[in-house]
């Protein structure tokens, strides 16, 4: 499996607990993804305060509804209510792993 399979059912993982009401996977899932997500918003706003404000907005969603998250293969994307989905968890590695922080 390779590390962004990992890293995805991982994710997967979290928030199947999050949809469970676990207060701690939450709380990791934020650890463990705040900074990347962080990073790739300021780069896409250029304003710190915007990009996090954005990067709350994002996991208070991501908490409050789980289930809009879906994880398939070596991608995990947020669908809307329309069925598209949103930039993929690889992609936003991918693009951040080359952004310093």
């Amino acid at each position: 499996m390779s590390l962004e399979q990992q890293q995805n059912h991982s994710i997967e993982a979290l928030l199947n607990q999050i949809a469970r009401g676990c207060h701690k996977s939450a709380q990791q899932l934020y650890q463990n993804h705040h900074r990347a997500l962080n990073a790739f918003i300021r780069l896409r706003v250029g304003n710190d305060e915007a990009a996090e404000e954005l990067v709350n907005d994002t996991f208070m969603f991501a908490f409050r509804k789980p289930h809009r998250f879906v994880c398939r293969g070596d991608d995990c994307h947020l669908t809307t209510g329309s069925g598209r989905t949103q930039r993929s968890h690889s992609d936003l590695h991918r693009q951040t792993a080359q952004t310093p922080v």
